[in-house]
């Protein structure tokens, strides 16, 4: 098996991305890039558009937050600093286009095994797994 030199840990900020790093670690190779990247769905209600720029500052505010956040998760595992993203917008499509701007070869998703009607409805690890043009490692996580 090869070893992957570039790797993307799509986490959420909510308690299972170590998890997901530690798995993400042991497939990539000594040399690997691992890096984080968390996505925010920011939901735009109609009276926004009549408050100028506060919601754009309210977002700068969160994103310096987030990016310190990820750099205290990379600390945590001796990844770099430097290089997580934080993008807005749908997850699947932010991942992966931050997966082909950043050449990765291997994507890892945290899956919660969803059933039922949630599993209709999709789930994040299951659009970027079928949208994917690299490999995808879906990591079951606990409920």
């Amino acid at each position: 098996m090869t070893a992957y030199n570039n790797v993307l840990v799509a986490v959420d900020l909510l308690g299972d991305d170590e998890y997901l790093i530690e798995h993400a670690l042991r497939v990539a190779g000594e040399t690997a890039t691992v890096r984080l990247i968390y996505v925010a769905e920011v939901m735009i209600y109609p009276a926004d558009m009549y408050l100028g720029n506060v919601p754009e500052m309210l977002r700068e505010d969160q994103f310096k937050e987030t990016h310190g956040k990820l750099g205290e998760l990379a600390g945590k595992y001796d990844l770099s600093k430097e290089g997580h993203l934080v993008a807005v917008g749908r997850p699947a499509n932010e991942i992966h286009k931050a997966a082909q701007e950043q050449a990765a070869d291997l994507i890892v998703v945290g899956s919660h095994g969803r059933h039922g009607i949630q599993l209709v409805l999709g789930s994040t690890s299951n659009a970027v797994l079928h949208g994917a043009t690299c490999d995808v490692l879906a990591v079951r996580l606990k409920d």
